[in-house]
């Protein structure tokens, strides 16, 4: 059509490689001096843009520019002694509203990214760095506090809604936000006095820990009597003796609990309870068990007799079978008095009473 604006003519939304494109040659001043009008085709543009990212070399400077190929590759020679890649980021530095440096998208539901190692260095490095010629808007001692690490999801369901799962802070510090607290796992590396390993958090929770349904750890209350500190739990290793040390313990499962060989000690100014209805069992058999059954003080002999030695001799056995007591010696200076049995009557038959001339006799 004669006359009409390029601007005017339908828009092709498509193109393919024979299509054709209107050109000015500036190098061709035969149709004015700002050049001559051509066409082109399509596919000239592609091979003059892969022409292009081929021979990149040295630096380059690309403002608000797109590539569209299939696929990039950038690879060095062995000869380079520089980084493959690297990158500066200034947008906004220092004036309250900077962008997030590099952001890489991915609509498909293949693996994002992936970085092969072959070789010995380390695979990620995280590092809040100091950099006082390219931070100039802060101190020349600056060094980054960001967190190192945060792993962030989109509830289902609330697209413009976001949710910190769990990250690792400026200090290396795990730490698992909630709506109103936190879990922390904080590592100790130093040589002091400090835990080395705890568990932590700020808010009063019944279930701290559970190992697989095997081991749990609770917080105190008026009927669970387990470990409990700071609001958290800690472990601790005591140099002097080496052993776990925790505040306070309760066992409460239908499998054995064992230690190992060596002593196991209560600690002086400690005290060891067993509780109403629990029992102490010693041997291999369970052969002698102590409780307290809210009335009586029991011990109960299911093999052998109880015997009490003075370091290993022995002074007085209670035969198991029998009930006979067998003693080297007994005084008896601590009986009550009564002149003969009828002075006796308060006594219970049975009951053990001397005479004012030493007779030892028993109620009848």
């Amino acid at each position: 059509m004669a006359d009409q604006k390029l601007i005017a003519k339908t828009e092709q939304t498509t193109l393919a490689n024979d299509d054709l494109i209107p050109t000015i040659d500036v190098s061709d001043l035969t149709g004015s001096a700002d050049g001559t009008s051509k066409k082109a085709k399509v596919s000239l543009l592609v091979t003059a843009q892969t022409d292009q990212l081929a021979g990149l070399t040295g630096d380059k400077t690309w403002e608000g520019e797109h590539i569209f190929k299939d696929y990039v590759h950038a690879i060095n020679e062995v000869s380079n002694t520089s980084t493959i890649f690297d990158f500066a980021n200034f947008a906004q530095q220092g004036l309250g509203s900077e962008p997030t440096g590099f952001i890489f998208h991915h609509y498909t539901d293949g693996h994002q990214i992936q970085v092969d190692n072959v070789g010995t260095g380390d695979i990620l490095r995280l590092v809040n760095a100091q950099n006082s010629t390219r931070r100039s808007d802060e101190a020349s001692d600056y060094v980054g506090t960001g967190d190192f690490l945060k792993l962030i999801t989109t509830p289902s369901g609330v697209a413009s809604s976001q949710e910190v799962l769990m990250f690792i802070d400026k200090d290396g510090y795990y730490q698992y936000p909630r709506a109103t607290d936190f879990y922390r796992i904080v590592l100790n590396k130093a040589d002091d006095a400090n835990y080395a390993f705890q568990f932590l958090l700020n808010n009063d929770n019944t279930n701290l820990v559970n190992f697989d349904q095997k081991f749990k750890i609770q917080t105190e209350s008026a009927t669970n009597n387990t470990f409990i500190s700071d609001r958290g739990m800690r472990f601790y290793v005591d140099s002097s003796v080496s052993v776990i040390t925790l505040s306070a313990l309760k066992i409460d499962t239908s499998k054995p609990v064992y230690f190992g060989n060596g002593e196991s000690r209560v600690l002086s100014g400690t005290s060891l309870s067993i509780r109403d209805g629990a029992v102490l069992k010693i041997g291999d058999g369970n052969d002698w068990q102590m409780n307290h059954d809210g009335t009586d003080n029991n011990i109960d002999l299911y093999n052998g007799d109880l015997v009490i030695r003075q370091n290993t001799t022995e002074k007085i056995r209670f035969e198991r079978a029998t009930g006979k007591i067998n003693a080297i010696d007994c005084n008896f200076s601590g009986l009550p008095t009564y002149a003969d049995e009828a002075a006796a009557a308060a006594l219970t038959t049975g009951d053990m009473y001397k005479t004012v001339t030493g007779e030892l006799r028993i109620k009848l």
